[in-house]
Parts: structure tokens; sequence; C-alpha cells
């Protein structure tokens, strides 16, 4: 929507009040880079799963595998420490003289029957999430104004108010993992969500808006502070940033005491 457009549709949009300025601005939000872990299913390699099957096939000592599938050790015994590394076998030794013994384990037989194997996995994701209404926003870092390019464009920067930076357990789980699985279009890349396990990078960026200051037509010196974004009016923001004490701090005051005198500004 352009600004001519946002302007006329708000100066009807509030009953009892009338559009005395605005500024072109932007919400603070944070874009956050998270290191989480994640239950990967991954396809079973041929050499692994050939490995497997010779000992679900009563296969139990490495060179007897190694003889059977005609590979050479240097092959074998790489393949088989991954495989007790993931769990997918059993690999021990009764004492030291003895040879090794390898045996299937629940969850290789799982994977035999699934020809693939789940582990977890670290992966680095960048998320968006709202400083005022402390929530994840579905939209992607490069929609998002950086600060000197607010500077630049002549944009307002409203403040965040001081409120808290966000920490991992200001982050819904649940909305998390829906926004994880919408970010996972290949299927390789799906996975399980665990846990966040940390916040690596916090930065604050800006979700373009029009700051409108609304003033009353019954008392002049009340002042109402609202957001505008391109989907329409945000009472969201509006009240959070109410509460947080938001209006005082971009000056709405200034702007209530001069309505008093009946003068008019424009920023």
């Amino acid at each position: 929507m352009s600004l001519e457009n946002t302007l006329k549709e708000a100066a009807h949009a509030r009953p009892g009040y009338e559009l005395s300025t605005f500024k072109e601005a932007g919400l603070p939000v944070y874009v956050l880079t998270l290191r989480i872990l994640v239950l990967e299913r991954k396809p079973l390699g041929p050499i692994d799963e050939a490995v497997l099957r010779a000992v679900r096939a009563g296969l139990s000592e490495p060179q007897d595998i190694v003889a059977f599938l005609g590979l050479p050790s240097s092959v074998i015994t790489p393949v088989l420490a991954g495989l007790n590394t993931n769990e997918l076998i059993n690999y021990s030794r009764a004492s030291v003289d003895d040879s090794a013994k390898v045996t299937l384990s629940a969850k290789g037989k799982l994977a035999l029957a699934e020809a693939s194997s789940v582990r977890p996995q670290e992966r680095m994701v960048r998320v968006c999430f709202d400083a005022l209404a402390k929530k994840l926003l579905f939209i992607a870092p490069e929609q998002l104004n950086k600060p000197r390019e607010m500077k630049d464009y002549g944009y307002f920067e409203v403040p965040h108010c001081n409120s808290k930076r966000p920490e991992v357990d200001d982050i819904p789980m649940d909305d998390f993992d829906r926004m994880l699985q919408r970010m996972q279009v290949r299927e390789e890349d799906k996975g399980e969500l665990l846990a966040i396990r940390r916040i690596e990078r916090r930065e604050l960026r800006y979700l373009k808006c029009v700051t409108l200051f609304y003033r009353s037509l019954s008392k002049r010196d009340e002042i109402e502070v609202a957001f505008w974004r391109e989907d329409g009016s945000s009472l969201e923001h509006e009240n959070c940033f109410r509460v947080l004490g938001g209006p005082a701090l971009i000056g709405a005051q200034v702007l209530a005491r001069a309505a008093a005198l009946g003068m008019n500004i424009h920023d």
C-alpha cells in the first residue's frame, strides 16, 4: 500500500480522533542467529547398508564381513566405527585377547527397515523476533531494513523501549518448530527439533511502517500513537508500545502540548 493510500485510510480509522501528523518509520525486529539441535533422518549409504545386512545375516566378526563383502578392511573398518558411533551396531570384545564382535542394535534394525539412519545434528538458522510484541515473525531477514538504511531513507526508528533483549526462553518452541518446517524445503534437510541450544547473534533491524499521531477531538492535549503496516493497522504494536512507555520516548507529549496551543507539527 502506498503512503498516500495509507494516510487516506488511517485518517478515518479512529472515531473521535483526527490524524495530526505521521512519520515513515520502522518497527524494531531482532534477527537472531540460533544454534539448534535437530534429529536428522539420512539415507543409508550403500556400504553402510551392506554392512548392516551382513551383520543381520549372522556375520559378527569384522574379518568375516570384509571377506563377505569383498572390500578391503581399510574401507570396512571406518564404516564399522561410524555405525558404532551412530549406535546402529554394538561393537565389543569379551576380553583383550578375544576378537571383536559385531551385533545389530535396535536402532540399526530400524535403520535397515527404513533404509535410513537418524542422528542428532547441530544447525545454524536465522529467524526474526519482534522486539515489541515478543514473538517470532514469519518473514525473511531480507525484508527488514538495517539501521544504516533507515538513516539513508530518512525513516524514524521506533525504539524498543529498553525491553530486554530476547533469550532462548522467550522463543515459543511450537511457533519455532512450525517455522523450521517451512524453512526445510529439501527432503534431506528435514528433521525433528530437539532443542534451541543458544542464541549466537542478535542484530537489530526494522520492519517498515508508518507511525501515526492521533489527536483527540474532545481533549486537545490527548495524543495516541499508532502503527500502520503493509497489511493495515497494528493494534498489538500500539498496545505494547504504550505499556512500555513508548509515546513519551518519541515526543508524543511535545506534540500534545503543541496541539493544545493550536499548532500543527509536520516532520
